[in-house]
């Protein structure tokens, strides 16, 4: 598995990767067929009804983020995939979906590692709740 430094985009790189080459696989070359997939976000500005450009004096960023809203239990965490990209926009480009989808895991992975040993204690209470069976009281049956 590849090893990546977060955040991947930032400043003037708008692309991701520079050297063509998919980041997750490597094995196969962007511009090759089949295609690619591709990962892209930011924000454009409006120039005349129904017509943008790019939004120059943006800066575009995407973060995946845990949001705890436990006060025992804090447990915030968040990762950076792009963090002030020039120009408003960004693309992260891969050989195939699987490759792509394999990089989301691996970013999802990484905001679990960074939430640390509070993950496995939230999972396991979850698992500890008991179930509410039936309707809630209130609610009328059908």
């Amino acid at each position: 598995m590849p090893q990546f430094k977060f955040p991947v985009l930032q400043g003037q790189q708008t692309v991701f990767p520079k050297d063509h080459i998919c980041p997750w696989c490597g094995a196969r070359k962007l511009s090759d067929p089949p295609g690619m997939a591709i990962l892209n976000a930011g924000a454009m500005k409006p120039t005349a009804p129904e017509c943008y450009t790019m939004a120059m004096d943006d800066a575009a960023f995407m973060t995946l983020t845990w949001h705890s809203n436990d006060p025992a239990n804090y447990d915030d965490a968040s990762v950076e995939i792009a963090e002030r990209v020039n120009t408003g926009q960004f693309e992260l480009y891969f050989c195939s979906t699987a490759c792509l989808r394999a990089f989301l895991n691996y970013c999802i992975d990484e905001l679990e590692r960074r939430r640390g040993s509070n993950l496995s204690s939230t999972l396991q209470t979850f698992k500890n709740k008991p179930r509410v069976r039936g309707y809630p009281k209130g609610r009328p049956r059908k």
